[in-house]
């Protein structure tokens, strides 16, 4: 469709064409372009008004206002273009101190990247209001890159404060000399805060710690416990501050069956002292049930696995001796204080007999009732050299009883062994 434009020249006008002081009309249905009406260049001193857009690709002078209506479409505008009203022909840039410098059509201003400051376009699409470009400053500053502004005397610290900031924190004082020096001594503090001495007795070469003096641990008396880690063992060497005690832990000892250790305690230790391997087992049967049998399996009721630990040469050495005494006398209505220590080849449930299927090891026989302090051995002329892989069980020694469950009875039992 075809679209009117309009030229009107207020005042004189001078150009190459043919003269037109006013023209209205259509043409080629676009907007007017100068170059397709005239053939050469437009000029004028007085002012024009043009309604509708215009473009083109020879000059169009004006030496009045010019009023456009539409778009303009130019190559280049002539002069300083001060008198373009809406147009910013230059803008002034200013700095932190207050330096400005104008940049004006045709200028660039680029910013200079410096230590630990990366600038980088990371957006170059489309540059409107709601997409504009994104030119993004990066810092990341770290150790010597950064200036203590303000602080030259050298007696603060850098200290990052956890919450996302840092502060300069004063060091408290200046060293001023480090005495007794020596490759590999640990340094304390001297007689004074600002001296540090070499420890001949306290060294530590990358391999070894050396304490070559008295030492003491948890000297305040504290619940601070100390332990030892060896390869194997996270409380190879163990004090504990709480409850007084020290253990010795040189291996794991292999799990109690799932038919025993419903009991009130089972606790296992291993430990190697100058070459003999020493297992001791804590026992509290309380909840445990026996039947009325000679040499029935103590145990959960029913339940399979009814063993205290399996012996083994690797975690308990080769087996030589076997002891067995009472903390508390066992007790429980229908149940027998006559209880045995034996061995089987084989995984037993609760109420089944361990000397049943062969291949049992009679370690402990009471014969009696336990109490409280008694204790008892293997006789010399035990065979031990089946012990190995076994399952050790607690049983019914009389079978004089009914059958119930244990309210009380506890026992320390100890395997000697050694494996070199």
């Amino acid at each position: 469709m075809a679209r009117d434009f309009r030229i009107k020249f207020v005042e004189s006008l001078n150009f190459f064409a043919p003269r037109i002081v006013d023209a209205i009309g259509k043409y080629g249905g676009q907007n007017f372009k100068i170059k397709d009406l005239f053939s050469t260049q437009l000029s004028s001193s007085g002012d024009a008004l043009i309604l509708g857009s215009i473009s083109g690709s020879n000059n169009l002078a004006i030496g009045g206002n010019a009023h456009i209506t539409g778009a303009v479409s130019a190559a280049s505008y002539g002069g300083d273009g001060s008198g373009l009203s809406g147009v910013m022909i230059n803008w002034v840039l200013e700095d932190g101190d207050g330096t400005e410098v104008t940049v004006s059509n045709g200028k660039e201003v680029k910013f200079v990247e410096g230590t630990g400051i990366d600038i980088d376009w990371t957006d170059v699409s489309d540059g409107s209001d709601a997409d504009p470009y994104d030119l993004t400053f990066t810092c990341n500053l770290e150790g010597t890159e950064l200036i203590s502004t303000g602080e030259t005397a050298g007696t603060k610290f850098l200290r990052e404060d956890g919450d996302g900031t840092c502060s300069w924190q004063s060091s408290g004082g200046t060293i001023t000399a480090l005495n007794n020096q020596a490759e590999n001594r640990l340094v304390t503090i001297g007689s004074t805060t600002t001296e540090l001495d070499g420890e001949a007795n306290i060294t530590y070469d990358g391999t070894t710690f050396s304490v070559d003096d008295a030492a003491v641990f948890n000297d305040s008396g504290n619940d601070n416990d100390f332990r030892v880690e060896s390869a194997d063992q996270a409380h190879a060497l163990y004090v504990d501050a709480g409850n007084n005690e020290i253990q010795i832990n040189s291996r794991t000892a292999n799990a109690t069956g799932g038919g025993f250790d419903g009991a009130a305690g089972v606790t296992l230790y291993v430990s190697k002292v100058n070459g003999e391997i020493i297992t001791t087992i804590l026992v509290d049967i309380e909840g445990l049930v026996v039947s009325g049998t000679a040499f029935d399996i103590i145990g959960e009721n029913s339940v399979a696995a009814a063993y205290i630990t399996r012996i083994t040469t690797a975690v308990n050495g080769i087996i030589y001796r076997a002891e067995m005494a009472c903390i508390e006398a066992p007790a429980g209505t229908n149940t027998t204080a006559d209880i045995d220590l034996g061995s089987s080849s084989s995984s037993k449930a609760e109420d089944q007999k361990y000397t049943q299927g062969g291949g049992a090891i009679q370690l402990i026989a009471a014969g009696e009732a336990w109490t409280a302090g008694m204790h008892k051995a293997t006789p010399a002329a035990t065979n031990f050299s089946g012990l190995a892989d076994d399952y050790l069980y607690l049983a019914n020694g009389s079978g004089a009883n009914s059958g119930g469950t244990y309210t009380a009875g506890k026992f320390i039992i100890k395997l000697y062994g050694a494996g070199f």
